[in-house]
């Protein structure tokens, strides 16, 4: 397993750039870049130059354009993942248009786009996993039947969970 980040550097000239570090990796992750639910064309990956707290073997300097079309009033966030494991590794919010008056909205759009990759995340292991439908598993294989597990109390009532209404008033 590899140990993924993607620390912002600068923010300058419609270009936005970082240092990605993947430990344990000779060549970069790809990349997955969206802004409203659309990939951003243009992403590079060059290798950085040296210097100090800089591993040059296992870093990359990562550039994405800021596309024209997505500067416009309100606000536009910008989600950088992993394109494999589709890992959040960074993301970043541009604000035009009328002052807002709080940042309430930017982190609401924030949150839309985190649910909109989770949404793709978890569409993806649906269809993954849909020949195995009706077996529940993990990664060590199918998982027991919680009645012959260890942790089952004889003593327990029918329902452990149900909860007690408390004493009845007259």
């Amino acid at each position: 397993m590899t140990d993924t980040t993607l620390i912002k550097t600068r923010l300058a000239g419609g270009t936005w750039q970082g240092l990605l570090t993947a430990r344990g990796r000779r060549t970069p992750p790809a990349l997955d870049v969206r802004v409203d639910d659309r990939v951003v064309e243009g992403v590079e990956l060059t290798a950085p130059e040296a210097g100090p707290g800089v591993d040059v073997a296992n870093s990359w300097l990562v550039t994405v354009p800021i596309p024209a079309a997505a500067i416009a009033d309100g606000v536009r966030v910008f989600v950088i993942q992993e394109q494999e494991s589709g890992r959040l590794l960074n993301s970043f919010a541009i604000v035009a248009g009328e002052a807002l008056q709080d940042r309430l909205i930017a982190e609401v759009e924030l949150l839309r786009a985190e649910l909109d990759m989770l949404k793709r995340a978890f569409r993806n292991h649906c269809a993954t996993t849909s020949g195995q439908a009706g077996q529940a598993h993990d990664d060590r294989g199918p998982l027991e039947d919680p009645q012959d597990g260890p942790w089952r109390d004889e003593g327990w009532e029918e329902d452990p969970w149900q909860v007690d209404p408390g004493p009845e008033e007259t």
